[in-house]
């Protein structure tokens, strides 16, 4: 079973000509059984 998690950027971030600013939200799907999209040592955008 699948868990989807939304997150928010705290601050404006640029990468691989992408722009992420705080208004905008990211919608995350992992596969794996987790409390937190990060538990396998990803870093916050």
């Amino acid at each position: 079973m699948s868990k989807v998690f939304r997150i928010t950027p705290k601050r404006v971030k640029r990468s691989n000509g992408q722009v992420l600013t705080p208004d905008m939200s990211i919608t995350v799907t992992t596969r794996s059984h987790t409390t937190t999209p990060f538990y396998n040592g990803a870093a916050e955008i």
